[in-house]
C-alpha cells in the first residue's frame, strides 16, 4: 500500500468593489506531494538469458520517496472582468510547474527482437511549464420572463502548447509530444428565470 505526504499553502484575493464595472482577482499556492511504494521494483533485462521467458526479471530497491503526477509546486493564476451596461468581458491567466514524470532510461531487446523501455527513477523528470490564457464575451438582454446571455469562449487564446504526455515510438528510436487542449472556441447561450442575478464573465475551468 502506497504512503502520500503532502503539504499545501494557499493565497488568494478579489476586487469586487460595488460600484466599479472592473473586478479581478488572483490567487497563487505552493505545494509539496511526495509517494512512498513500499514494493518498489523495476524490470531488468538478463542478457544471458537463453528464451524469451527468461530474458525479464524483477529487481526489488530500497523503497524511496518520489514524486506522484499530481505535484505541481507552484500554481498561479489571475482573473479579471469587466462588466459595461449589457456587456460582459472576462480573461483569466493560469500558470503551473510542470507535472513529473518518469523517464526511460534504457532501451532493451529481447530474444525476439522486441524493445522494451527501462523506466528511469520514478517522477524524476518534469514536463516544461503550464500556462494557459482565457477569454470570454457576453451579452445580456432580457424578455418578459427570461434573462438571455449570448457568449463566445476562447480557451488557451494563445495557443500554448502545453504538455500532457510524453511517449516512445515502438523501436524507442525517437519520442514524440502529445499536447493539451488548442485554441477552442466557443459559442453558447443561457437562459435564467427573470429577476435572477445577472452572471458575470465567469469561465469555464
Amino acid at each position: 500500500m502506497s504512503m502520500y505526504s503532502s503539504v499545501r499553502v494557499e493565497l488568494w484575493t478579489r476586487f469586487e468593489p460595488r460600484n466599479c464595472p472592473l473586478q479581478f482577482g488572483f490567487n497563487c499556492t505552493w505545494s509539496r506531494t511526495r509517494e512512498l511504494d513500499p514494493l518498489a521494483w523495476r524490470r531488468q533485462p538478463n542478457y544471458r538469458a537463453e528464451n524469451a521467458a527468461d530474458f525479464w526479471k524483477a529487481v526489488y530497491e530500497t523503497p524511496y520517496w518520489y514524486r506522484p503526477m499530481q505535484d505541481e509546486p507552484l500554481r498561479f493564476g489571475v482573473d479579471a472582468a469587466w462588466r459595461m451596461r449589457s456587456w460582459d468581458v472576462g480573461l483569466r491567466l493560469q500558470v503551473a510547474s510542470g507535472r513529473p514524470y518518469t523517464p526511460v532510461r534504457a532501451v532493451a531487446t529481447d530474444p525476439l527482437n522486441i524493445k522494451y523501455g527501462i523506466a528511469g527513477d520514478l517522477g524524476s523528470a518534469q514536463y516544461p511549464l503550464y500556462r494557459r490564457l482565457d477569454a470570454r464575451i457576453s451579452r445580456h438582454f432580457a424578455t418578459t420572463h427570461v434573462h438571455w446571455s449570448l457568449y463566445a469562449d476562447v480557451l488557451n487564446v494563445t495557443a500554448a502548447e502545453n504538455v500532457f504526455q510524453i511517449r516512445y515510438n515502438p523501436a524507442y528510436t525517437s519520442r514524440y509530444v502529445i499536447r493539451m487542449l488548442p485554441t477552442l472556441p466557443t459559442l453558447g447561450l443561457e437562459a435564467l428565470p427573470a429577476g435572477a442575478p445577472t452572471p458575470t464573465a465567469s469561465l469555464p475551468a
